[in-house]
């Protein structure tokens, strides 16, 4: 996106927090607005309506005061281009906001990535690690926008941004659906690609969004990124008369990868096995599945996190990165088949003239950085047995306590004092430690999740183990099979522990 100098008419005098605003270059312009930078160089940007009559103030100012958490905050990076303030004119009508600046020379827009031509012409050296990285922080931006009582509402390619570090923003949010107390400012737009079946031909200034429609536009953006920018929905025909639209194909939740029998894959797609079994299993969920069964972005997020921990390299080409379930590199064959090399080897490759090398990623955004209730939503059993682990400790304190004050001949106020402090104070000491390590380290909280999945299956096959066993002592007129067949009671828990660890894994 280029900068132009702003136009020459005069502008009206603009306030921001009060205080005269000066603009300076144009940055982009759209049907209802045109961004401007800020003349005095602040990493600010103004978005100025064309009609200051259509301005949303209220939503704006909802918006303003309960704004989402930024997860790209530690990484120095803006991945939530949030209003932060009105801009009002000389009269006190809102005319527009202001919101944080980017640097839009060194991003490029997500599908300027995805498209292997673009790709290679803007991004030379983005390798298929860089994909799945973008994918993972796209879904930790979408989950926190939802942490935040939000819907996206238009979440679609042209609102995302990617900088050299696979770091993602997204932009245009004053179309966000929000909800301030008893009103509901609707989502007015969106893009039928990426819009659910059950929203297909409706009007979306009528429709109230929800979270499970975000997840279906993440799920078709996730598709893209890790396929080459194909469409889920897209595919050679085989039926008779003219090709459906991929609106059709959506709405008849009809796909190649959901075993359509009329689409057969694109021919320049990759392998649907490119792509690990959970992940596939997560993308039948999203499109074919009822709504409240998509997968939200933390899930997705786990998941493209364990695909990129597995990536391996081709012996024969370094740029080639794939996923250790293949046999072989999908991007080689896929190289022989059609004669194009979407990821080349950068080393063999004639310099560019003034092209900087691309970064290295770095690391992903941080997975949690939640309210202490998050952290307690998110790790109930972990919470509890913290909760537990500080009050036993604290009741043995009491009680030596009380015997204390007995000795002493203190008084009943005091001794309840310190009673109390001894009961709450163990236990909030444990999980404000807990707390504060999660929000600082993103891996004690995946450590801590881990944790929480291993109890909870380990207590679910023990409480099946046991009732399972009961019914067949039951059955065979044994009672119970625990003082009978020692290998049958290990040997349904060993079985009940993988199937709820396998299930657990899949949960959102």
């Amino acid at each position: 996106m280029s900068s132009r100098p702003a136009p020459a008419t005069k502008t009206p005098q603009l306030l921001l927090d009060g205080r005269p605003l000066a603009l300076g270059a144009e940055l982009g312009r759209g049907g209802e607005a045109v961004i401007y930078g800020l003349a005095d160089g602040t990493r600010r940007a103004i978005k100025l309506y064309h009609d200051a009559a259509s301005a949303p103030s209220e939503k704006l100012l909802a918006m303003i005061a309960q704004a989402p958490d930024d997860p790209g905050r530690a990484a120095g990076h803006v991945t939530i281009a949030w209003p932060e303030a009105l801009v009002e004119d000389a009269a006190g009508q809102v005319v527009g906001f202001a919101m944080p600046g980017l640097d839009l020379g060194r991003t490029l827009p997500l599908h300027q990535l995805y498209h292997p031509g673009s790709r290679l012409r803007r991004a030379p050296g983005l390798d298929w690690r860089y994909l799945v990285r973008i994918a993972r922080n796209l879904c930790r931006v979408v989950a926190a926008v939802h942490r935040a009582g939000y819907v996206i509402g238009d979440l679609n390619e042209s609102n995302i941004l990617v900088s050299e570090r696979a770091l993602v923003t997204l932009v245009d949010l004053d179309s966000v659906q929000v909800r301030a107390g008893s009103k509901l400012y609707r989502c007015p737009v969106g893009k039928a690609e990426y819009t659910p079946p059950e929203l297909q031909g409706r009007s979306f200034r009528a429709v109230t969004r929800q979270p499970s429609h975000d997840r279906y536009g993440l799920t078709v953006l996730v598709f893209l990124l890790l396929m080459e920018g194909i469409h889920p929905f897209a595919g050679v025909y085989r039926g008779e008369g003219e090709p459906p639209a991929i609106e059709a194909n959506m709405a008849a939740r009809r796909s190649p990868y959901l075993g359509s029998a009329l689409l057969a894959p694109m021919p320049t797609a990759p392998p649907f096995e490119l792509l690990p079994r959970d992940l596939r299993e997560l993308l039948r969920r999203a499109f074919k599945g009822p709504a409240q069964r998509r997968p939200a972005a933390e899930l997705w997020e786990r998941s493209l996190a364990r695909l990129e921990a597995s990536l391996a390299t081709c012996d024969i080409s370094p740029s080639h990165l794939h996923g250790a379930h293949l046999g072989s590199c999908p991007w080689c064959d896929r190289r022989d088949r059609l004669g194009i090399d979407t990821y080349p080897d950068n080393r063999l490759a004639a310099p560019t003239p003034g092209r900087r090398p691309l970064p290295d990623p770095g690391p992903a955004l941080p997975s949690f950085r939640g309210s202490l209730a998050a952290m307690m939503r998110q790790l109930p059993l972990t919470s509890l047995l913290l909760l537990v682990a500080g009050l036993a400790a604290g009741t043995v304190a009491a009680s030596q306590l009380r015997g204390l004050a007995a000795l002493r001949g203190w008084g009943p106020a005091p001794t309840l004092a310190l009673v109390a402090g001894a009961l709450l104070l163990p236990a909030a000491i444990a999980i404000g430690i807990v707390y504060f390590r999660t929000r600082a380290s993103p891996v004690v909280f995946r450590t801590l999740s881990l944790g929480e999945r291993l109890v909870q299956a380990a207590l679910g096959a023990t409480l099946l183990a046991l009732a399972i066993s009961l019914a067949i002592g039951a059955l065979t007129g044994r009672g119970s099979v625990l003082g009978g067949d020692w290998l049958l009671l290990p040997s349904l828990w060993v079985i009940a522990f993988f199937g709820l660890w396998r299930w657990r894994r899949t949960r959102p």
